[in-house]
């Protein structure tokens, strides 16, 4: 987390995990993706975390309650990546065949590119 607080890992049983960054203990885990989890990233608020599957879906969760906020369906392939903007604006993602989308975090959903 951008605090420091918390650490988010991304898992290869389908899951993100958050752990305390203190005490190294499981805070929860994140159950929605139906392939493995390549890649997850707090936003710059650590509101939120996204999160990139080989279910070739974006996910994005709130951080507060570790509920899903919403699914960002657009890739054909993997996902292999997800960033958030430096401003938490705009999620980043990649996956195979160079595909690379944008995604409107004010209008979850809305892809730019």
């Amino acid at each position: 987390s951008p605090t420091g607080t918390h650490i988010a890992s991304a898992s290869y049983d389908h899951k993100v995990k958050v752990w305390n960054a203190t005490t190294y203990t499981l805070v929860t885990t994140l159950v929605s993706h139906t392939h493995k989890v390549w890649s997850c990233r707090w936003s710059p608020t650590g509101t939120h975390i996204a999160s990139a599957s080989y279910d070739h879906k974006v996910k994005v969760w709130n951080a507060t309650t570790y509920t899903l906020v919403t699914t960002l369906v657009s890739h054909t392939h993997k996902v292999w990546s997800c960033r958030w903007s430096p401003t938490g604006t705009h999620i980043v993602s990649s996956s195979n065949y160079n595909a690379v989308k944008v995604w409107d975090t004010q209008n979850l959903g809305r892809e730019f590119l």
